[in-house]
């Protein structure tokens, strides 16, 4: 037992001092403008890579539809990659003020969830399995081929922990009142994709922390001399940067699909502006942020063969309650609240708490 107990204070005092570390640091960086992430930070989406091609594409998709149709105009395409219709909507600036306001709480929640729930189940699950079998080898640095198959397993974990925790925050009713808020968008533009409530985004950091730290501690259990290299951090930055030269597409009013085929192997833009979707066949489909093979396995996948018309936001017109910066934090809390201790009226206009027929194709 004084073993358990130190080991379990040591693992503590670790975890505390690396999120202490991740905090000063993130501190640091909001404190020096020339930091901010799209400038400088190539893993965050508002970067002007991405928004660079977010441009470049959109502008792909506007001269392909526009072959039959007539000659190229500045104003044309700016009214169809930047449309009043979206950027000048109530939903598009709230969207804006939540990104300013939420960046420091969800950015901060979401790096210490995943980071830690990363580092002490890597630890906790390698020590489970060197206390039920012998340390394999002696301690060698693994190889190359090691490397690239470790980043490899921490993508398809961290993929599937985005999944698992993105299907269950529609499936359960107490934490689909905090995924709500991301569904409240009533438009998609670039900023919606921040438009999460902190404890939505701790519950998918956990997630996705749990699971690429059974991989971290499966690997490291199986080389003891370390699995950290170029081939890990190649296969993951790589994946992260083709990700996100189309990711900004993923909430917006821009159609891009990657076909019938891809489209069932990768999860592309048009199928998560579905996932946002109203309609009844659209409904708890496509949970999955890079892979498909997760909604495949689930039944949740929904592959368009052509341009569908989608509105967005919350079925019954419930997004219209989510309307301020104060009610996207609160709201969520009120009516997890009433769902715990029976107060409230359960029968929501979601069609997802009471088994609405609409789910099932029936009008």
């Amino acid at each position: 037992m004084d073993g358990v107990k130190t080991t379990a204070e040591s693992l503590l005092a670790s975890y505390s001092a690396m999120i202490q570390g991740v905090l000063a640091g993130y501190a640091e960086r909001l404190a020096d403008f020339t930091s901010y992430p799209f400038l400088v930070t190539p893993v965050h989406r508002l970067h002007w890579i991405y928004l660079f091609s977010y441009l470049v594409i959109a502008l792909v998709i506007y001269l392909h539809g526009k072959r039959a149709l007539g000659r190229f105009t500045l104003k044309g395409f700016l009214g169809f990659w930047l449309p009043r219709s979206v950027y000048r909507r109530r939903s598009t600036v709230l969207d804006l003020k939540y990104y300013i306001v939420n960046k420091v709480f969800m950015r901060a929640a979401f790096a210490t969830t995943l980071i830690g729930s990363f580092y002490v189940f890597g630890e906790v699950f390698e020590a489970t399995l060197r206390a039920l079998w012998s340390a394999p080898g002696p301690e060698i640095e693994a190889a190359l081929p090691v490397q690239v198959a470790y980043g490899a397993a921490v993508f398809l974990m961290a993929d599937f922990g985005f999944f698992l925790g993105h299907y269950l925050g529609h499936k359960v009713p107490l934490l689909w009142e905090f995924h709500k808020v991301h569904h409240s968008a009533e438009v998609l533009s670039p900023l919606t994709n921040y438009r999460f409530h902190p404890l939505d985004t701790i519950l998918l950091g956990l997630f996705i922390g749990i699971l690429t730290g059974v991989v971290k501690g499966a690997f490291g259990f199986a080389f003891p001399g370390g699995i950290s290299g170029t081939g890990t951090v190649t296969v993951n930055v790589t994946v992260l940067l083709l990700f996100n030269l189309t990711a900004n597409f993923r909430h917006s009013h821009v159609w891009l699909s990657y076909g019938w085929h891809l489209n069932h192997i990768f999860s592309s833009p048009a199928q998560h502006q579905i996932h946002h979707s109203t309609a009844a066949r659209h409904l708890d489909k496509n949970f999955g942020l890079m892979l498909s093979v997760w909604d495949w396995l689930a039944g949740s996948l929904y592959v368009p063969r052509r341009r569908e018309e989608l509105e967005f936001g919350l079925t019954g017109g419930e997004h219209k309650e989510y309307n301020s910066l104060w009610r996207l934090y609160t709201l969520p809390l009120v009516k997890a609240g009433s769902g715990l201790f029976g107060r409230g009226d359960r029968q929501s206009a979601d069609p997802r708490l009471h088994g609405d027929p609409r789910l099932h194709g029936e009008t």
